[in-house]
């Protein structure tokens, strides 16, 4: 496969034997029918935690020359058994393997910063200056005590899933809880930024080194150059891995990799600010690719970089839908109030629907 595109971003084109996307990500290739005329399987597996139920389909790509006419129900519907689950792959090269080190020379594995942008001009501007803001997101689910889910804590949103209990989301130690009404429609309830909440400002009730319930706000100001690092703060290497997506903006992907083992959050941290794996192994003119949607190496991070130049409130989350809805995301907010667009006057409010029952008398 050449993949000329991700996300809606061309990317120089290159060739890959097996795709990984995850949720969220999309990816544009072209397939050079190339091979002899005949009947060929393609394969779609899920990986990770699915992994464990052996799940694949398959599809069927059928070609013939002009010389040797097959009928159509003989190609959509092939005499062959497809593959097995343990017919490995064929060996070749992967983009996005989960578990991959990224830039280690002579490898199979390549990793979405490994692609270059085929953009009509590089953005010098984004991709050298240094970033007016610089935010480090540790994300991770943990098993909550049942005591912390009816305590005073707040809201509190989990799951129970497969094998665990309890399931809590947390993006620097806070679960996000979202307003009662739409930050960007209705600004006039904001009640200043004591409504909001980060890893630096947590509501009183909220104890040191636990987990925090609240609305996740992060600041930056209108045209700011923000360099995001997203960190698996996960303990061990999974055959998972998390895919962020970033509303209203699109990013480079400037590095990524995965983490030794740490004891602490601050040591990863660290070890993300000081191992600029990127800037030591990729030539000094690459041209990182654009994208809105990027999966984060299991216990690994990925750094992206973007041009905040789109006033007003937008989400940041795991693309799992499971994890954004126990608390795996936070707001990020572009420029004031005021640099803000507004609404119509007309536009429909939350909480202005009253059904006849509050009506009656």
């Amino acid at each position: 496969m050449q993949l000329i595109a991700t996300d809606g971003g061309a990317v120089q084109p290159t060739m890959v034997d097996t795709l990984i996307s995850t949720s969220g990500e999309r990816y544009d290739f072209v397939l050079s029918a190339n091979q002899k005329p005949g009947t060929y399987w393609v394969r779609v597996r899920a990986i990770g935690f699915c992994n464990i139920e052996r799940r694949e389909e398959f599809a069927v790509l059928s070609y013939e020359d002009e010389a040797h006419h097959v009928p159509e129900e003989v190609l959509a519907y092939p005499n062959r058994t497809p593959p097995s689950w343990d017919d490995r792959f064929p060996s070749g090269t992967v983009l996005n393997n989960p578990n991959a080190t990224c830039y280690v020379p002579g490898d199979d594995d390549l990793c979405v910063a490994d692609l270059e942008s085929h953009e009509v001009h590089r953005d010098d501007e984004l991709i050298d200056a240094a970033p007016n803001k610089t935010f480090r997101i540790l994300f991770n689910t943990f098993t909550a005590d049942p005591a912390v889910l009816f305590s005073d804590q707040g809201y509190v949103r989990y799951m129970t899933v497969v094998l665990t209990l309890n399931n809590i989301g947390v993006t620097n130690n806070i679960s996000m809880v979202f307003p009662d009404f739409p930050l960007l429609t209705q600004p006039e309830l904001i009640g200043g930024d004591g409504m909001f909440c980060n890893n630096t400002h947590r509501p009183a009730r909220c104890k040191p080194h636990h987990a925090c319930f609240c609305l996740h706000r992060l600041k930056v100001a209108l045209n700011d150059v923000v360099e995001m690092s997203l960190i698996d703060d996960a303990e061990v290497v999974r055959d998972l891995y998390h895919p962020f997506h970033l509303h209203g903006h699109r990013f480079i992907v400037t590095g990524m990799g995965q983490l030794p083992q740490f004891g602490t959050q601050s040591e990863k941290a660290d070890f993300v600010e000081r191992a600029r794996r990127y800037s030591r192994t990729m030539p000094s003119d690459h041209n990182p690719p654009y994208k809105d949607t990027v999966s984060v190496p299991s216990r690994g991070y990925t750094r992206i970089r973007f041009r905040a130049d789109n006033p007003g409130f937008w989400l940041v989350h795991c693309h799992f839908e499971w994890h954004l809805g126990i608390g795996m995301s936070f707001v990020l907010q572009v420029g004031e109030l005021d640099e803000m667009k507004q609404a119509p006057k007309d536009f429909p409010r939350c909480g202005s629907y009253k059904p006849d029952i509050y009506t009656q008398t």
